[in-house]
């Protein structure tokens, strides 16, 4: 087998994935995909969780605690995400400048 063959092969391969990992989930976009599950699942989990360990409390009380830890967890979640993208992008950048210095190209 020539390495061209194999390159082609390859690069096959690849589409073949790429296209793997984003089909199945086009159907879930119309209905904001996997995003929405994202926040929504820590959200009604924590509010729920919260809701039923303080039953000692009178019935707004509960609410209004299970809102709170709720709110936090969405909170926290889209933080953690916005500093984990910031960071993800300050990964590529350094390493484009480190491994693609000024004046190769040219």
């Amino acid at each position: 087998m020539s390495i061209t063959l194999l390159y082609w092969i390859l690069i096959a391969l690849m589409l073949v994935g790429v296209v793997g990992a984003v089909v199945p989930g086009l159907p879930a976009l119309p209905v904001g995909g996997p995003l929405l599950g994202i926040l929504i699942g820590p959200l009604l989990g924590a509010f729920i969780g919260e809701f039923l360990s303080r039953r000692q409390l009178e019935l707004e009380l509960r609410l209004n605690a299970a809102f709170k830890a709720s709110l936090g967890i969405v909170v926290g979640s889209l933080v953690g995400n916005l500093i984990q993208g910031a960071l993800a992008l300050a990964t590529v950048i350094v390493f484009v400048f480190t491994t693609f210095p000024p004046g190769v190209a040219g």
